[in-house]
């Protein structure tokens, strides 16, 4: 009976170990699979460029100017609260038509723009048309957002600053392509979770198929937080988190706890 026992333990801690590792090379398949099509949007012969911007698969001259025209003055702005990031890193931006050939290639799911920080790529789905003010705003705030994201991990890198949770990531963002473009933000939250539960980026995607409105609360939290202080804010809290780690950083200087946070803002 006990020789028994031990087969089937044995049998199981093997299934369970057979399982662990089918696990991780099916994440590690998953991973590279997008790596790959990602830098196989790069290899394309189309593409403007401008100083270090590329373009890729946009041959309409005015929106090509826009591109230029608001990341050179979004980098303006964020060059004023952080202070300047290498300009020498090549940025690649990806145009695409339709955006169900966009979400092929972005993480998260159901998203209409994304960042991929080891490709230094932006991808952005085509306006219909510059000629609605709608539709060109929309188009300008999703590459603002992008942008910051792509401004802020090279601020993070270049300074050696690691572990800023997701919701700050994503509020930021938010922050700059809406309340810093000059659009008030009104519409009131249904629902408010605790920030904690949004650290990492897999928090973020866990939450996001249960929560629709993560960005508009951490949009809503970082405002919170300038309305109490101001823009240097930013900056004080992030390089201090350098040495004091970001929940630390961030109670130093806002005099609240992250988890008090969602409270406070509906």
């Amino acid at each position: 009976m006990n020789d028994l026992n031990s087969f089937l333990k044995s049998i199981t801690i093997s299934f369970v170990i057979s399982l662990l590792v089918l696990v991780i090379l099916i994440s590690i398949y998953q991973l590279l699979s997008k790596n790959n099509k990602t830098v196989a949007l790069l290899k394309s012969e189309e593409h403007q460029l401008f100083e270090e911007v590329k373009i890729f698969n946009s041959k309409n001259t005015e929106l090509n100017k826009l591109i230029i025209n608001e990341i050179t003055n979004l980098n303006k702005e964020l060059s004023n609260i952080f202070g300047p990031i290498d300009a020498n890193v090549e940025l690649n931006i990806v145009i695409f038509e339709q955006l169900e050939e966009l979400q092929k290639y972005g993480e998260l799911e159901n998203i209409g723009a994304f960042f991929d920080n080891k490709s230094n790529l932006i991808a952005l789905v085509s306006p219909d048309t510059l000629d609605r003010e709608a539709d060109e705003w929309f188009f300008r705030k999703d590459l603002r957002h992008e942008y910051t994201h792509y401004f802020f991990a090279k601020y993070l890198n270049e300074n050696k600053i690691k572990d800023i949770p997701k919701w700050f990531d994503e509020g930021l963002a938010e922050y700059v392509a809406v309340t810093m473009d000059g659009v008030e933000a009104t519409d009131p939250l249904n629902e408010v979770i605790n920030f904690e539960l949004l650290k990492s980026r897999e928090d973020w995607a866990k939450q996001r198929r249960k929560h629709k409105e993560l960005y508009a609360q951490s949009h809503y939290g970082i405002r919170y937080i300038i309305e109490k202080n101001d823009l240097n804010i930013f900056k004080e809290i992030i390089d201090d988190s350098y040495n004091l780690g970001f929940s630390k950083s961030f109670k130093r200087h806002t005099n609240i706890e992250i988890n008090e946070l969602h409270k406070l803002i509906n």
